[in-house]
């Protein structure tokens, strides 16, 4: 009804300035040359005329209302589906209109498996670098020994320069291709490690440092261009997005060291993570590859454009506040993922404070981890089933409480230091991807999310340099 009033306030407006018109019109006829051909046109013929095509507009507007209340579930989803008979349609590049409307309101789960994969590489590369260590037979404080914690942090630093150097070095890619770069990326540092695991000598420490520099090329790529193209798709997909991060690193940091606890080599971890790679890239290939089709992409140029003075007070100010919370955010994710907790506590069996009760090693970090998992996940999940909007910074009070319990040197308190620390992660991550896809325009949120993510990664370098100073 709103449509109809509109439409007659409209004609309303048109019938007055029309019939205006035509008497200013008339009038200036007499003052014209008889020269001139008179114009008759009888006013109440054009009301009439005027009536009649707003009657008609009205009665069309109220059909397709009826039409659209009337229209069964069955027949909203033949009208979504794909003719056959387009060749536009079948053309595997190209994704129709319909399709469109479509997967705005559909969840394709599949994403889930694609970002669980390049998370457990992620993970594979962190977590067990201990293992590759021993393979090298490096001692703790020899050149050797800083030569390769100088080659595995080529894992942070590749990932903190293509958080935004993606847009410059892929710039001639779609998002969507550059996800297809990121996790085959990946997937040549694990086929690198695995390789590299199961040589009879020892090899080359080159093959760390490229291992771990495609690693990071991977992660830094993946993450912003993978939100990028799951935007589109509706809030339902993102979500499944983002719920394939904390289960991807825990698989590592947990199930792999069981694995490993009852005799599997690392070398079949490895390889493990790369079967999950090469499937989670054909899921990816088969679901969203073509669907991802239009998103837009920014070339080199307008890159650096956007970093101007003038674009970027369009959209760096709105996703600031939102950087900055990431950044001390990833600052205390970084510092007890498990990071100091592993120091604090050291290698012998924990005991609780005023018990004789004590905790094996490995079984409190297994705990520690498994709090981690819960707390993470838990806080993504908790933010999209919820339809209310919060800054992220509110809930940097969970991670201030997480640190305060993991350097109380109190047992008790610090294993379920992970936990709080883990839920105000994935709360501020998930709003913060919220808030910059409500209100940064379309145009500017690749490059939003890219920014927002480096910030943040400062965080994380400043933190992993402090684990031992805080330990």
């Amino acid at each position: 009804m709103a449509e109809i009033d509109k439409a007659n306030e409209i004609k309303e407006i048109k019938e007055t300035k029309e019939i205006k018109e035509i008497e200013e019109k008339e009038e200036n006829d007499d003052l014209e040359d008889n020269e001139k051909i008179p114009i008759n046109i009888n006013i109440r013929d054009i009301k009439e005329s005027i009536k009649i095509k707003e009657n008609a507009e009205i009665e069309e507007i109220e059909e397709n209302e009826k039409e659209i209340n009337e229209n069964s579930d069955e027949e909203k989803k033949s009208l979504l589906s794909i003719d056959s008979t387009d060749p536009n349609q079948l053309n595997p590049d190209v994704c129709s209109e319909k399709e469109k409307i479509s997967d705005a309101n559909r969840a394709f789960r599949e994403i889930f498996i694609t970002t669980f994969a390049q998370f457990m590489g992620y993970a594979a590369l962190f977590a067990l670098q201990a293992e590759l260590k021993k393979k090298y037979d490096i001692n703790e404080g020899t050149t050797k020994s800083h030569i390769f914690g100088f080659a595995v942090s080529f894992l942070y630093i590749g990932n903190l320069l293509f958080r935004l150097g993606h847009n410059v070095v892929f710039a001639l890619f779609k998002p969507r291709d550059r996800v297809l770069i990121s996790i085959t990326s990946m997937s040549c540092s694990m086929i690198i490690l695995f390789f590299t695991i199961s040589a009879n000598s020892i090899p080359s420490m080159a093959w760390v440092f490229i291992a771990y520099i495609l690693g990071g090329i991977g992660i830094g790529t993946f993450e912003a261009n993978m939100l990028r193209v799951a935007t589109p798709f509706g809030p339902k997909t993102k979500a499944w997005c983002l719920y394939g991060i904390p289960p991807g690193i825990v698989m590592i940091t947990i199930g792999s060291f069981l694995l490993m606890q009852v005799g599997v080599h690392v070398k079949w971890i490895y390889l493990s993570v790369l079967c999950f790679l090469v499937f989670g890239l054909i899921l990816y290939l088969i679901r969203i590859y073509r669907r991802a089709s239009r998103i837009e992409t920014i070339s080199a140029k307008e890159f650096i454009k956007f970093f101007r003075k003038f674009p970027r007070k369009i959209w760096e100010p709105k996703v600031r506040p939102y950087a900055l919370t990431m950044m001390v955010n990833m600052f205390s994710v970084s510092l007890f993922s498990p990071g100091v907790i592993l120091y604090i506590f050291g290698k012998n069996d924990i005991f609780f404070s005023g018990t004789s009760t004590k905790m094996a090693y490995h079984l409190f970090v297994t705990i520690y981890d498994a709090g981690f998992f819960i707390g993470d996940l838990g806080g993504r999940k908790l933010i999209y089933r919820s339809k209310k909007n919060y800054h992220p910074a509110f809930f940097l009070i969970l991670n201030i409480i997480g640190i305060g319990f993991g350097v109380s040197h109190l047992s008790e308190l610090a294993i379920t230091a992970g936990i709080f620390i883990a839920l105000g992660n994935g709360i501020i991550y998930s709003l913060s991807c919220r808030n910059i896809d409500e209100k940064i325009d379309r145009k500017y949120n690749l490059i939003g999310l890219s920014y927002w993510l480096f910030v943040g990664d400062i965080g994380s370098v400043i933190g992993s340099n402090l684990i031992s100073f805080i330990s």
